[in-house]
């Protein structure tokens, strides 16, 4: 007897409606032309001036110098003015819908409130490994890992992780994707309220059971009657 496909006989999840979500949904139909958007985002300007001519680190990546703050971008001097022409649109795309910007120092210091909640995020340069070497350090060896730059450029959501990642592709560069990584953005945002919202009620659920339990405690007679 043939066993039953269980997906196919499962009924589809309907889609969501609330408005968040079709917002998101409308955010990713649209079209983002790079060349439209003329204005430099202040931001973006000032953190231009504090990566142009930074310190490289040992993969070839800008370091951030000066006291002042500098938007979240990890990339070669030879992609910084790409990656400057991304995430200028995004900023203002995302402020024009009113998701706030800030930037603070560190890598984790760039972020936009959507939907109430913070969503961090940075552009980062994507490398590859180029060799290894074992150096001494006293009576032991270890194995230092050499990378460089692939001027493929990654936009990183949430904790950079296991969150979202928008990045070029042979097929497609983030140039062509910016209305999707706004989106993005809104996404995660909801999911990110949805959480707290989910977590609340199971807050509000496990204390209900734990005053039941209590009152059964308290009183024998009502937990016998039950």
């Amino acid at each position: 007897m043939p066993k039953p496909n269980v997906a196919k006989d499962q009924a589809p999840v309907p889609e969501p409606t609330d408005a968040e979500f079709l917002w998101v949904k409308e955010m990713e139909s649209r079209t983002i032309d790079l060349a439209s958007i003329q204005k430099r985002h202040k931001m973006v300007i000032a953190s231009e001036k504090c990566l142009s001519g930074a310190r490289l680190n040992p993969d070839q990546i800008l370091e951030p110098h000066g006291s002042g703050p500098c938007l979240a971008i990890r990339v070669s001097a030879g992609t910084l003015d790409r990656a400057l022409d991304i995430m200028n649109p995004i900023i203002m795309t995302l402020e024009s819908e009113g998701f706030p910007v800030s930037v603070e120092q560190g890598v984790h210091g760039t972020s936009a409130t959507i939907f109430g909640l913070a969503v961090d995020f940075a552009i980062f340069e994507r490398l590859e490994v180029t060799g290894r070497r074992e150096v001494e350090e006293g009576i032991w060896k270890k194995t230092i890992v050499d990378h460089a730059p692939t001027g493929n450029l990654e936009l990183r959501l949430g904790d950079f992780t296991s969150g979202p990642k928008m990045r070029d592709r042979k097929s497609e560069k983030l140039e062509n994707m910016l209305a999707k990584c706004v989106a993005a953005f809104m996404r995660l945002g909801r999911d990110q309220v949805l959480a707290v919202e989910e977590k609340r009620i199971r807050e509000i659920e496990d204390r209900r059971r734990q005053d039941e339990l209590r009152k059964l405690l308290e009183d024998p007679q009502r937990g016998r009657a039950c």
